[in-house]
């Protein structure tokens, strides 16, 4: 990896993402979308908002619109138009997480307090609202297939749902809240990061049946906040 340089000392926001087609970072902060085209060296284009965004953001697969999470709302972006595509209508509680499924159907919002809304991505309408046990959702992701979908929070508890039926729910306890989960290449294991200093992986069976952990890593000097999968499966990163 080659640190190139700090783009802007200024942006302070956590919601940070690159879009998967033309590879620009994207940058969600109060009432502004920044947006580094490569090689991310000029000064951003800057999208206004309709609201300060912050806490989540996912963009689609298709590289031209991204996803932001508010305070109790979501909207999507046109990057190229610099526009609003669709907003949702304000909810109570803070939104926390959001991600994309890698169809491009489909928008996942953590929203706190302990609930899961599923929306279609073209117009952000309301397809499920699934009950979460985690107070807040700090972690959520669709898998390769966009069939299932995984969540979880600082309640100790992993949870996987069919997307086509969302009420059809697998879950394991952990010993630890969880940051950050990564599904495999493979669509069969989920790695999760977690407060407990280390990073476990999760066996997913495509045929809905029980989770289980497959093993686990301890020892990192401190909360592991993220972690993800190389591209081929065969290297696992926190």
């Amino acid at each position: 990896m080659l640190f190139r340089s700090v783009l802007s000392p200024g942006v302070t926001s956590w919601a940070v993402t690159f879009d998967p087609v033309r590879s620009r970072l994207l940058v969600a902060q109060d009432e502004r979308l920044f947006v580094w085209d490569p090689p991310w060296v000029d000064p951003p284009r800057v999208i206004a908002l309709p609201f300060a965004y912050g806490t989540g953001i996912a963009a689609a697969p298709d590289g031209r619109r991204v996803a932001l999470a508010s305070q109790g709302n979501c909207c999507v972006v046109d990057i190229d138009a610099g526009s609003v595509m669709a907003r949702t209508e304000n909810v109570s509680g803070t939104t926390t997480r959001v991600a994309w499924s890698p169809d491009g159907k489909w928008i996942a919002v953590g929203v706190e307090p302990r609930s899961v809304r599923l929306l279609r991505a073209d117009d952000l309408s309301e397809a499920a609202r699934i009950p979460a046990d985690s107070q807040r959702t700090l972690a959520l992701g669709f898998d390769p297939t966009s069939r299932w979908l995984a969540f979880a929070g600082d309640m100790r508890r992993l949870h996987v749902c069919d997307v086509s039926n969302p009420s059809a729910q697998r879950n394991i306890a952990l010993d630890y809240s969880v940051w950050g989960l990564a599904w495999h290449p493979d669509g069969q294991r989920i790695a999760i990061a977690d407060r407990g200093s280390g990073v476990r992986i999760i066996d997913v069976p495509a045929d809905g049946g029980p989770l289980r952990v497959r093993g686990s890593h301890a020892g990192h000097p401190a909360e592991v906040w993220c972690v993800d999968w190389s591209p081929t499966g065969d290297r696992l990163y926190s």
